[in-house]
């Protein structure tokens, strides 16, 4: 199995507009799998501050964004793609 979470350039562009939005460089998205929704698990993206825990986080890192998931998640993730998507009646991460 693939040992990454690839994050295109849209996922680090939609990042680092947040961050100038929020005029803090220290965000970044924060991705988690949780129990529920239609296929038993539900994906949760976030963008957050909080200290990252170098003992239970994964870090992707690229141009200067970060996507960091915990290694719970990651199991569940393995080899995925982290992306934006921006349609005509939404916008989010994918």
């Amino acid at each position: 199995l693939n040992d990454t979470v690839i994050v295109t350039k849209s996922c680090v562009k939609r990042i680092k507009y947040l961050q100038d939005k929020a005029k803090n460089e220290n965000l970044y998205l924060r991705l988690s799998v949780e129990g529920g929704g239609c296929s038993g698990f539900q994906y949760i993206f976030k963008m957050d501050e909080s200290p990252i825990s170098p003992d239970e986080d994964k870090i992707f890192e690229k141009e200067g964004s970060k996507v960091v998931v915990d290694e719970g998640s990651f199991e569940l993730i393995r080899g995925a793609t982290v992306d934006f998507v921006q349609e005509m009646i939404r916008s989010s991460f994918a």
